[in-house]
């Protein structure tokens, strides 16, 4: 499209254009560019999960994390596209177009000083916007997503189990759910499901299906954690409709 206005547009448009692509060529905008890239990538992959239907709560903790884990990475290393361009200087060519590079008013930061500073405040953007996850009662829920859970027992949610017991005490009980078995019913269900290998390779209908009859309290819970809606996204997707 700039390519045809550059030819048939006005001589104001030609001007711009011819402005547009000499900016283009400059190192510096190639790998922001890149990096810019990088970092949507990354973000999507976070976005989609969240909007997904059958995400719970835990599922999205689980990738805010890894989310947080890769821009974190990618402040001390660059990412995988702008790996690719991060030795581009003025002179190189690059798809055909001879860089060159353009210098600002001022004196502005390095691009690596400013990498890093890009990161950190898009990091600490999603520490804030996801702050509730590091409350005690969002990080019992994860129990429940059996990506979750180690090779080994070591305790494992023994803790999650008494926080979300306290917390939804009055729901469990006007649900029937005997909250003092739940404990017993925990450490029984973890050496139920450790005889299949890694729980990540089942299901949690297989495991209700399995072995509600015996852990018929516990497996209430988990049902609990996995129903808390994780985000507005069915909501919004709703009002889209009825538009």
């Amino acid at each position: 499209h700039l390519s045809q206005v550059a030819i048939n547009g006005s001589s104001d448009q030609k001007s711009k254009v011819k402005g547009f692509f000499d900016r283009l060529r400059c190192p510096t905008v190639i790998k922001s560019h890149h990096l810019l890239w990088d970092v949507v990538l990354v973000l999507q992959r976070l976005s989609l999960r969240v909007q997904e239907t059958k995400s719970s709560v835990s599922e999205i903790h689980s990738n805010l994390m890894f989310t947080v884990q890769v821009l974190k990475k990618y402040q001390a290393n660059p990412g995988d596209k702008l790996a690719t361009v991060n030795n581009l200087s003025s002179g190189d060519v690059f798809m055909g177009q001879s860089l060159v590079e353009k210098t600002g008013r001022g004196h502005p930061e390095s691009f690596d000083s400013n990498r890093v500073k890009l990161l950190g405040d898009l990091l600490q953007y999603l520490e804030e916007r996801f702050e509730d996850t590091k409350e005690t009662i969002m990080l019992a829920i994860t129990i429940a997503n059996l990506k979750t859970w180690p090779s080994c027992d070591s305790g494992f949610g023994n803790e999650a189990v008494t926080v979300l017991a306290g917390h939804y005490k009055s729901v469990l009980n006007q649900a029937g759910v005997d909250t003092d078995q739940l404990g017993v019913e925990w450490a029984s269900l973890k050496t139920a499901i450790a005889k299949h290998g890694h729980p990540a390779k089942l299901t949690s209908q297989y495991i209700n299906e399995c072995y509600r009859d015996d852990h018929p309290n516990i497996l209430s819970l988990v049902d609990l954690c996995l129903t808390l809606p994780a985000s507005s996204a069915e909501c919004e997707r709703g009002f889209s409709l009825m538009k």
